[in-house]
């Protein structure tokens, strides 16, 4: 339930979609890069130093 928290503050922070969130929280956590097809989502990503693999 600590990750679904985590996630719904990245998207208040990061003024994107709780979902999305979760992807990046699930990147950090696991201290992996972002594969994503979703601009939006790597620019977020990238604000919180997420590295991002676009594909």
């Amino acid at each position: 339930m600590d990750d679904l928290n985590k996630s719904v503050e990245l998207a208040q922070l990061l003024g994107i979609y709780a979902y999305d969130a979760y992807f990046i929280e699930c990147a950090q956590t696991y201290k992996s890069p972002l594969f994503s097809l979703d601009h939006g989502l790597i620019e977020a990503a990238s604000k919180i130093g997420i590295k991002s693999i676009e594909v």
